[in-house]
């Protein structure tokens, strides 16, 4: 509201949304790193066997298309 009546300098808008951006991906890397702590965790109490796991995450061949 402040910038389009010219109050506040554009430079302050960018910073602020460079501020915004920087957020969002520090909440993003926070996550994954939520994330991997708990697999960590169920790894470590034996919840969940590695090799288990390791074979339920790898990565499915992708489909090719039909046609």
């Amino acid at each position: 509201m402040g910038y389009r009546n010219g109050i506040t300098p554009m430079l302050d808008v960018l910073q602020a949304q460079a501020a915004l951006a920087k957020a969002r991906a520090d909440e993003e890397g926070a996550g994954y790193d939520r994330t991997t702590a708990i697999v960590d965790l169920y790894l470590a109490s034996g919840q969940i066997v590695g090799q288990s796991w390791s074979a339920a995450t790898e990565a499915q061949p992708e489909e090719s298309p039909e046609g």
